[in-house]
């Protein structure tokens, strides 16, 4: 168990102190499980001497997956490669993890109030896609434009209304159940002189 210290100035008077204690290894767990479900997963191909791992920033060894290197040809004196793999954009739920395995007791806020709007929201993707679909939609095509402003207008009422899901919800409240949170409250007003 791995046990962190938070500490936060409620008013002048008074002070919150938070002991936050967690398993490292089901908080790994849980972090791989977060990954895979709600990722984002974008699929590259391209010819390239530089890879992604030829990057300053190493990634994470997560968010690389399926990497694939070819030799094609030399260009310039230089070697060419065609580079296959896919990037996981990790939902904002990973971030948080990082910050608490790191010690930063600062994020407990954002896991007891969480503000999804930093996720990863699969319908607001869609209506997107849809858009772009029909940006680039023959202006001939009466049909297909009539269809997919349909699709359009229907995800935007489900939006609207609320009637949808947000993956990332219960992720949230499953960390939450997997920490220990004990809160002290410290009179602050009576300094010692």
């Amino acid at each position: 168990m791995k046990t962190i210290m938070y500490g936060k100035k409620e008013n002048d008077k008074e002070m919150k102190t938070y002991l936050i204690e967690f398993d490292e290894e089901v908080l790994d767990t849980f972090r791989v499980k977060a990954i895979y479900d709600l990722s984002k997963v974008v699929h590259y191909d391209y010819e390239s001497e530089i890879g992604p791992y030829n990057q300053k920033i190493s990634p994470d060894p997560m968010e690389i997956q399926d990497y694939r290197k070819t030799f094609m040809r030399k260009e310039n004196n230089k070697p060419i490669y065609r580079h296959e793999y896919d990037h996981y954009e990790f939902p904002y739920i990973v971030t948080l993890i990082d910050k608490l395995q790191n010690g930063n007791g600062k994020v407990l806020e954002e896991i007891l109030n969480p503000d999804y709007s930093k996720e990863r929201i699969p319908i607001l993707e869609s209506i997107n896609e849809k858009k772009q679909q029909l940006a680039n939609l023959n202006s001939t095509d009466l049909e297909e434009q009539k269809k997919l402003l349909e699709e359009i207008k229907e995800l935007a009422l489900k939006y609207q209304s609320g009637d949808y899901e947000i993956p990332a919800k219960k992720y949230y409240e499953q960390l939450k159940k997997g920490l220990i949170i004990q809160e002290e409250k410290t009179d602050i007003s009576k300094k010692i002189k």
